[in-house]
Formats: C-alpha cells, sequence, structure tokens
C-alpha cells in the first residue's frame, strides 16, 4: 500500500512539473524591459517605458531611438524602414 501511494505520488509530482505558464500566441514577439513591462505582437518593443510599433513610429522605426529624418519632416516609418516622401505624399523613398 505504502509503495503504491509513493508511486502515486511520484507520478503526480512528475506532470504537475512538466506544465508550463499559459501558451504564447503563435507568431508573435513578446518584449519585456527591467522594471516588468511586457509588450507583444509583431514589430511592437519597449521603448522609454512605453510599448512602441516599431513598424510605423517615425521616431522609432526599426528598433527604439531611430528616426525617420527631421522631425517635422516629410517622412514615413512603413514596416520598419525610413521613407522621405515628396510634398504630395505620392512619391516616397527609401532612406
Amino acid at each position: 500500500m505504502f509503495k503504491r501511494a509513493a508511486v502515486l505520488m511520484v507520478s503526480c509530482v512528475a506532470l504537475l512539473s512538466g506544465c508550463g505558464g499559459a501558451p504564447q500566441p503563435a507568431n508573435e514577439e513578446i518584449r519585456s524591459d527591467a522594471q516588468g513591462l511586457v509588450c507583444e505582437g509583431d514589430g511592437v518593443a519597449v521603448c522609454n517605458g512605453v510599448c512602441t510599433s516599431t513598424y510605423d513610429d517615425v521616431q522609432n522605426c526599426g528598433w527604439c531611438g531611430m528616426r525617420c529624418g527631421v522631425p517635422g519632416g516629410n517622412n514615413v516609418c512603413w514596416y520598419g524602414t525610413c521613407y522621405a516622401c515628396d510634398s504630395n505624399q505620392t512619391n516616397c523613398v527609401a532612406i
């Protein structure tokens, strides 16, 4: 009886130790900073303590702190690449 109970207890411990945390969504990146802020999603990073899309933020294009052109300029960030656009915004070239 004691042997059966010991085997059952060891089996339960082994089963429970194999359980991890909550599953993470597929195809998404998870980023965190030293203060524990967690950001989820493709192209999202913790920049200056804020979850930021590095795909389309002209102040953080591609990575934190990567600025597209000059402040107030006619620039866009498209999927992490900076583009300078003409005044009509019909012709943009990578910079």
